[in-house]
């Protein structure tokens, strides 16, 4: 089941108090009252009568204020009324106008949302009759009218009366509203934002931020922090998690550099709420519970128990907890929300209506289905009087409704309510026949579609195996997965930043895998081979899609008429990100020792340059047309294009999706697309860790019973493939780590007692294999318009004569990562015969070289020992090289991909340390046919579900490689020059890659008994053709 966010509950709270915040901030300001009515200088003795009834109602309203300020309100009302009165009879309309504002905003603080709302009628009316429409005192009645409207969930009445104060601050702008005016630009945005109308609310952000700019450059003041609040805010309701966080965390640094006694009267509590939203988000419920706790700490010290701020921080925990399992607080914690929100706000509210449905999943988990279903039919029932027919909360609740009435299968009931949550959430659908879907036009809320889709179709799934028209159903269940597979691109392409769409990817890909078992269902039962073709592009979807999109970007920037000025910008913003992100990971990694000042400037740095870049790409894509037209354009390649471009007779692709469930093998062969289906192996990954162990320590017992139960499971289905000389595998989730050239075919030299590893049936033996990340991926890559090369070779070996360096980040690394102090590190660094593979290798270009171009070509380039550095490394024009040769130590953090690196000579260098990241990576300009990565784990990384490995590779891929030799673990030095040596000379001999891999570790294996372990050959594999 997926787990969509509760997020339109969390979004109200937000956004409402968000608007505290802005009162807060603007009753901060206001130490003094503001100036009342002055009548003119020439006074009769009722004017005198006036103006002596103005001044004590200035007097009043001042003490009214205090009251207020120490959340007194009945007191603050009191005196608010009899400095109104005071106001009235002086005829000061301004003062009375105040005070009357206040009142209202005094009764929204105590919850009495309709008294202020008709007092705040009779205040508007009166106030235009005697001052005009747009009088300057009208401001505050706007402004609190804005925020009234806000708590009914009426944004579109909030927005006009915001609107309306805009005009009125534009019309008198002059340097002292600035302030104001990006104030309310501020609250149009959040009230967008709490729409779903998420690029109106960035546009009226980015207006409060040009202002904000202008007043402040170095955005420092408590207002800059507010407004980097609401930008978190609106990057949290898109899902942007990791963005959210960044903006969160800069409201922190800014607040926290504001002298004491500011910092305590701001709404830090807030902002550690909003933390612990993220972290629930992220399913991360430690921290959430850490930063939920926090915040329900200081709202408690603040307001006390009987406080809606108490109850939603309450409302929070108990979310956190029903995720965690732990029913009996979550049930606590729900009750007391319920109880402040029942005492504060009454039966007939949407907050109470929330509690309702919280408490409905609590007993959903206990497995008390009658509480459960009256709590929800309650919920419901105050939804529909409150918010209307259209509202992501109904849709919410009609979902949860529908997720108890399948787990009690029964399914015409469950597919009643996903179809009723569909309704509720699109305001031009009313459609209750189970076969209609929505367009994606006027949708309010896209995660809340997403989740009611897929539980449609998987209920759809259920309802078809006791159906009277089971292919109705499973058509249906199709049409609805495909629907939602769409709404999945038109999501990702509204994201910007990796980590949102790395999230989005890994939910979708329950609804991939469901999309791939409806089509194939349908496949079974009709033989149609479109099915197949389908079953596969649900396939394609989950893998590689964030690594297609930044490829996509790249060529558009190249190929849609941008000036060079701002390409050079772009690539001057991307190497300064990866510098600074660079110092930073560097910083961190230190753990205890990390140096806060220093790592508090990197990401003040980092967190300017992203801005910066942002705004950069926003501004390309806005002013140029075509960019956003390739950069957005669909990728997906489709059978025909595969059987195209990648395939001849002697190849074939095999494709491979691990899901929870079952185990799918699509197979490209002699023009023909072929589905094999299994129930997946519960001892799959135990067998991919069992080949690995049975490799790295050469256990001869454990890697043969691996390597035949894996061979068994993944190639033995796959009998029409197995004819084809050369296969491509597109691997899937664990099967990553696996070298299928690894594998044992059959029993033959199995049983011997001598355990003669050349003996061995390895796939090798029989096929030339390489290995890509997607099909389309592999196509894109592939079809890659690429420039002419002027030179063949570039190799860097560093050597490391003298091991690593002392107390250099490489050495470092080594010891970490082997265990051994610094000076043991320092001499396994040497790698000696790494200076012999580079020099074999560039000879075997010289001698195939013409006299002439051999002496006078210059067509190669080795860089050793010190030269082989970074700084010459990023300074060589290694675009001009048709293959680029790097034989040096690599590592891999699979937790953090972007502290994956290549180890280059250390030299005396401000900029550089010594080590290529994969952020620098990226920032490389290759244009290479073949790079050769000759170091250890290279070819490593993080899994990601729903996008694939995440690791050094896709930063050459991206970075213009072709084709890329790379290593699963850390390998023997001097097998690895024989080895690297034997492919060059086989490929320069007109092989083609592949199989010129394939024939340099056979090589190996026929040699000697040692070296047939595949433990020396097996971890060099080929990504592309």
């Amino acid at each position: 089941m997926i787990l969509i966010s509760r997020k339109k509950e969390f979004r109200a709270a937000v956004v409402l108090t968000m608007l505290l915040c802005f009162s807060c901030s603007q009753e901060q300001k206001q130490s003094e009252p503001p100036p009342a009515h002055k009548p003119s200088s020439a006074v009769s003795d009722s004017s005198q009568v006036m103006i002596a009834d103005s001044s004590l109602a200035d007097k009043i309203f001042t003490r009214g204020e205090q009251f207020f300020k120490a959340s007194r309100y009945d007191s603050a009302i009191v005196y608010f009324e009899k400095a109104a009165g005071f106001y009235e009879t002086a005829q000061n309309w301004e003062g009375w106008l105040r005070g009357q504002t206040q009142i209202s905003r005094a009764l929204m603080r105590t919850v009495s949302f309709d008294r202020a709302h008709q007092r705040l009628s009779q205040v508007l009316e009166t106030g235009v009759q005697q001052l005009g429409e747009y009088h300057t005192a009208l401001l505050p009645v706007y402004e609190v009218l804005g925020a009234f409207f806000h708590t009914r969930d009426d944004n579109d009445k909030a927005i006009y009366y915001f609107q309306k104060k805009l005009s009125i601050l534009q019309a008198t702008a002059d340097e002292s509203n600035q302030g104001k005016i990006a104030d309310t630009h501020s609250m149009i945005g959040m009230m967008y934002s709490g729409m779903g109308y998420y690029e109106h609310a960035l546009e009226s952000l980015q207006q409060a931020l040009a202002i904000r700019k202008a007043m402040d450059p170095e955005l420092k003041s408590q207002e800059a922090g507010f407004l980097f609040f609401y930008f978190g805010s609106l990057h949290f309701h898109r899902g942007e998690y990791d963005l959210a966080r960044e903006y969160y965390s800069k409201v922190l640094a800014i607040w926290q550099a504001l002298p004491a006694d500011v910092f305590k009267r701001l709404p830090v509590t807030n902002v550690y709420r909003n933390l612990g939203l993220i972290y629930h988000q992220k399913r991360e419920y430690d921290r959430a519970l850490e930063f939920g706790q926090k915040s329900l700490a200081t709202c408690l010290e603040q307001f006390g128990q009987r406080h809606l701020a108490v109850a939603e921080r309450y409302n929070n925990l108990g979310l956190t907890y029903l995720e965690m399992g732990d029913y009996a607080n979550a049930l606590e914690f729900h009750c007391k929300a319920l109880d402040i929100r029942l005492a504060l706000l009454g039966e007939r509210s949407r907050a109470v209506a929330h509690c309702y449905g919280n408490l409905a999943q609590v007993y959903a988990k206990k497995g008390d289905y009658g509480k459960a279903r009256s709590h929800y039919q309650k919920s419901l029932s105050i939804l529909s009087a409150v918010l209307g027919r259209h509202h992501p909360d109904l849709a919410r609740i009609h979902n949860l409704l529908g997720d108890l009435q399948a787990e009690r299968r029964q399914s015409s009931a469950a597919l009643a309510s996903y179809q009723r949550a569909l309704q509720a959430n699109a305001r031009d659908f009313s459609n209750a026949a189970i076969t209609a879907n929505p367009s994606l036009q006027q949708i309010l809320s896209e995660e809340i579609l997403l989740e009611s889709l897929y539980k449609k179709a998987k209920t759809l799934v259920a309802h078809a195996e006791n159906s009277t028209h089971p292919h109705d159903d499973l058509h249906t269940a199709l049409a609805t997965s495909q629907l939602a597979v769409k709404l999945i691109d038109q999501t990702r392409r509204g994201y910007k930043a990796e980590g949102a769409k790395l999230f989005l990817a890994e939910r979708a890909t329950e609804i991939y895998e469901q999309a791939i078992q409806i089509a194939h269902a349908l496949y079974r039962a009709a033989g149609n081979p479109q099915y197949q073709e389908l079953a596969w592009q649900f396939a394609e979807k989950s893998r590689a899609g964030i690594l297609l999109d930044a490829l996509a970007e790249a060529e558009a920037k190249k190929f849609a008429g941008i000036p060079d000025s701002l390409l050079a910008k772009e690539r001057r913003l991307r190497a300064e990100l990866a510098f600074y992100e660079k110092r930073l990971l560097e910083e961190e990694s230190k753990g205890k020792a990390v140096d806060s000042t220093k790592a508090l400037s990197w990401q003040a740095q980092l967190f300017d340059l992203k801005r910066a870049y942002e705004d950069l790409l926003t501004q390309l894509e806005t002013n140029y047309p075509n960019y956003f037209n390739l950069k957005y354009q669909s990728k997906m390649s489709d059978a025909a294009q595969i059987y195209e471009q990648l395939l001849d007779d002697r190849t074939a692709l095999v494709e491979y999706f691990v899901g929870r469930d079952s185990l799918y093998i699509f197979t490209f062969k002699n023009n023909q697309l072929h589905l094999k289906s299994a129930p997946r192996d519960s001892l799959l990954e135990r067998y991919v860790t069992g080949l690995q162990t049975g490799i790295l320590k050469q256990q001869y017992d454990q890697y043969v019973s691996a390597a035949q139960a894996l061979y068994q499971i993944l190639m033995a289905p796959i009998a029409l493939a197995l004819d084809a000389e050369h296969l491509i595998i597109i691997p899937d989730g664990a099967l990553c780590f696996v070298p299928f050239e690894a594998l044992l075919s059959d029993m033959a030299g199995v049983e011997t007692e001598i355990k003669d590893y050349r003996a061995l049936p390895f796939v090798v033996k029989k096929h030339a294999i390489s290995y890509a990340y997607s099909a389309t991926l592999f196509c894109e890559i592939q079809k890659r318009r690429r420039g002419n090369v002027a030179r063949d070779y570039l190799a860097y070996a560093p050597v490391f004569p003298g091991g690593l360096v002392s107390n250099s980040r490489s050495a470092e690394f080594v010891a970490a990562q082997r265990s051994v102090d610094s000076a043991r590190a320092m001499e396994a660094g040497f790698l000696p015969a790494s200076r012999d593979e580079v020099q074999g290798v560039q000879r075997l270009f010289k001698d195939r070289a013409a006299i002439f171009e051999r002496w006078f070509g210059n067509k190669t380039q080795v860089q050793l020992e010190r030269q082989a550095n970074e700084v010459n490394l990023k300074s060589s024009r290694l675009a001009d090289f048709r293959y680029v040769h790097l034989a040096t130590h690599g590592f891999v953090n699979e937790s953090n991909p972007k502290l994956s690196g290549l180890m280059l000579a250390s030299i005396d260098s401000p900029q550089e340390d010594g080590i290529l990241y994969l952020g620098e990576i990226y920032n490389l300009d290759l244009n290479a046919d073949l790079v050769v990565l000759s170091a250890c784990e290279t070819g490593l990384g993080k899994i990601a579900k729903g996008e694939g490995l995440i690791g050094l590779s896709r930063g050459f891929l991206y970075a213009g490689a072709a084709n890329l030799l790379v290593s699963l673990w850390q390998v023997n030095d001097a097998s690895t020059a024989n080895l690297m040596i034997d492919f060059y000379q086989n490929m320069l001999a007109g092989k083609s890659k592949a199989a010129a891999l394939r024939e340099a570790k056979l090589r190996m294996i026929e040699q000697q008994a040692k070296y047939a372990k595949p433990y020396y050959w097996a971890p060099f594999v080929l990504i592309g053709k």
